[in-house]
């Protein structure tokens, strides 16, 4: 008679503790790369929403004052009369944190409309503007909401910090100005003279939104404000700073007379 053995007491706890160390160090593994994966998605959120700004910014701005070819010799003041929140000839104010710039649309053939290459924010319908007619756009951060806003486009939410400074000329020597040219010789906050702007540095401070959780980094990360401190965040969500300037192109050939 054939006898059968079967698994001893002491074999069956060596078998389950090797089971569970196993088990456990794969869901260590898991919890790990699940952690990865959302601290990386929220990094590439926060990046992909701090250029698309920073695009949209440079789109608009860079286009401030354009004039199709037909208004191209006119007189700058009557290209662009006066229309709250603009005197005539300004192209560029700030009221109340929020920055308006015009410019006109395109339509290079007027027999074939359609063939504009000047693009607006407005999110609903074509976004080129294809006539010769005057637009405005207003750029704005909700301080409320955490938004930035493109006339009613909500451009990125999850905003914490927003700054822009204008970088102006000495419009006092004008003779200096006709043999260099317009040359941008500081940045401050609020121009005296909204005519003198040559360029527009700008500072957005983006976080990642409660929908990627509070505890993505794995401390407290230290950021940049748009006043230059340095800040060390509250929680362990992501924080980063973007800045960039924008020439107003269009204006730079704009001398006074």
């Amino acid at each position: 008679m054939i006898r059968q053995r079967g698994f001893t007491i002491v074999e069956l706890m060596v078998g389950l503790a090797l089971a569970l160390i196993l088990a456990l160090a794969i869901a260590n593994v898991y919890v790990q790369t699940r952690q990865t994966f959302r601290v990386q998605a929220a990094q590439s959120r926060v990046s992909d929403d701090g250029h698309y700004v920073l695009d949209i910014f440079k789109r608009i701005l860079s286009q401030a004052g354009y004039r199709p070819l037909a208004k191209a010799n006119a007189d700058f003041k009557s290209s662009f009369p006066a229309a709250t929140p603009f005197a005539a000839g300004q192209v560029i104010s700030e009221t109340a944190g929020a920055l308006s710039v015009r410019f006109y649309g395109e339509n290079l053939d007027a027999s074939a409309p359609g063939d504009g290459n000047i693009i607006g924010c407005d999110a609903a319908g074509d976004p080129f503007l294809k006539d010769n007619s005057l637009y405005t756009f207003r750029l704005s951060h909700d301080g409320t909401t955490e938004q930035l806003k493109c006339n009613d486009t909500v451009l990125v939410d999850n905003v914490l910090d927003y700054s822009l400074r204008f970088g102006v000329y000495d419009s006092s020597n004008l003779q200096a100005v006709k043999d260099k040219g317009r040359i941008v010789t500081q940045y401050i906050a609020t121009p005296t003279n909204w005519q003198d702007v040559l360029a527009v540095r700008m500072c957005v401070v983006l976080v990642s939104g409660a929908a990627s959780g509070n505890n993505l980094a794995p401390e407290p990360m230290t950021y940049q404000d748009c006043s230059g401190n340095t800040v060390t965040a509250s929680d362990r969500r992501i924080y980063r700073n973007f800045t960039s300037t924008f020439q107003l192109r269009n204006l730079a050939s704009n001398l006074p007379s």
